[in-house]
């Protein structure tokens, strides 16, 4: 599908994005086509439960302050490609593909990052990320020009584990 446009005019891919602009979180309205039941439309929204945020990552410095990057369970790839679960737009210090990596398990309810497979490095309050390093609540991540705060949501008490589709 070709980029979209959201109402502060940035371009973003509405299929990775599920139409919600991941540099502004504004939601840009998709146009139904006639043909689909309710029961479609609402089959096509639903999220598989591998999909359902288990944390966030908060931008407190860099061009994209202010916004919130969701993350799912498994590994979420940062970078400044569309291809990316983790999307960061306009820092040319960031590379397109796999800059780092945030990796939430379920079964341990642990969250690391992991060195990317760029050149570029990583940090994780002030240290660089060589290795999978563990992320706690109090976690900074700096990636380029970017710094973000680590907000964890899934833990041993609150989790998906237990959800029924």
């Amino acid at each position: 599908m070709p980029f979209i446009e959201c109402v502060n005019h940035h371009m973003f891919n509405p299929d990775r994005h599920n139409y919600i602009c991941p540099v502004c979180g504004v939601e840009v309205k998709k146009n139904r086509e006639k043909n689909m039941t309710e029961e479609e439309i609402q089959r096509e929204l639903k999220k598989n439960v591998n999909q359902f945020c288990v944390g966030a990552l908060v931008c407190c410095e860099g061009l994209n302050i202010g916004s919130m990057f969701a993350l799912h369970a498994g590994k979420n790839f940062i970078g400044g490609g569309d291809d990316m679960d983790v999307q960061i737009l306009g820092d040319d210090k960031i590379d397109l593909r796999r800059h780092s990596a945030v990796s939430y398990d379920p079964k341990s309810y642990e969250t690391v990052i992991l060195p990317g497979e760029s050149g570029g490095l990583t940090y994780v309050d002030d240290q660089p990320v060589y290795k999978p390093a563990p992320l706690t609540e109090a976690s900074v991540i700096e990636i380029g020009a970017h710094k973000f705060h680590f907000l964890p949501y899934c833990n041993s008490e609150r989790n998906w584990r237990n959800y029924k589709e």
